[in-house]
């Protein structure tokens, strides 16, 4: 699987903008989405966003992401909850 990444950058309003693109040259798709406060995007909640502005975030690595709930640090085995 491919890893994402975003990048997230605080607009003049200070809502974020933040930009989605795929680490595997094979994939070449981008795409962004605004973010306001008091929102969530991908079950991460703005104020995390807000704390990486100007970074590049590898979202297998967060939790509430669907990359970070597949390959992430807080993965559960669904074997040991059946």
């Amino acid at each position: 699987m491919a890893r994402r990444y975003a990048t997230i950058f605080q607009c003049d309003d200070s809502s974020l903008w933040v930009r989605f693109r795929y680490a595997d040259p094979e994939r070449s798709e981008r795409s962004g989405q605004r973010l306001d406060q008091g929102e969530s995007l991908e079950g991460v909640a703005f104020e995390q966003w807000e704390a990486h502005v100007g970074q590049r975030v590898d979202l297998s690595t967060w939790h509430g992401t669907g990359e970070g709930m597949i390959g992430g640090p807080d993965r559960m085995e669904v074997a040991a909850i059946l």
